[in-house]
């Protein structure tokens, strides 16, 4: 999605701070600027769901801020992969 910055953006109103690894068990992801992306609404819940891979050369990124290659690489072998999985074997409604 052409939507995905890298935090901070200066059209922070409308968007969202998305862990790339997320927070809390089962992934334990840390609270650092290096694990958050700044994101539309809907595409958070996309990520949140694993609906998203996040492509790194797509990112809007400042110069200031560095996303950590492992937490991309961790969204998409996990979250995205785990939610691709889900669909394969069609149970989408297990993911809503």
């Amino acid at each position: 999605h052409r939507d995905l910055h890298s935090f901070p953006t200066r059209r922070s109103s409308d968007l969202e701070a998305h862990h790339v690894k997320p927070l809390g068990a089962p992934h334990n992801g840390p609270d650092r600027l290096n694990n958050i992306i700044c994101v539309c609404p809907n595409c958070h819940v996309l990520l949140d769901y694993g609906a998203l891979l996040i492509d790194k050369s797509k990112l809007y990124l400042s110069d200031d801020h560095i996303i950590s290659d492992e937490f991309i690489d961790y969204h998409n072998g996990n979250i995205f992969k785990k939610a691709l999985e889900f669909k394969i074997l069609g149970n989408v409604s297990s993911l809503i």
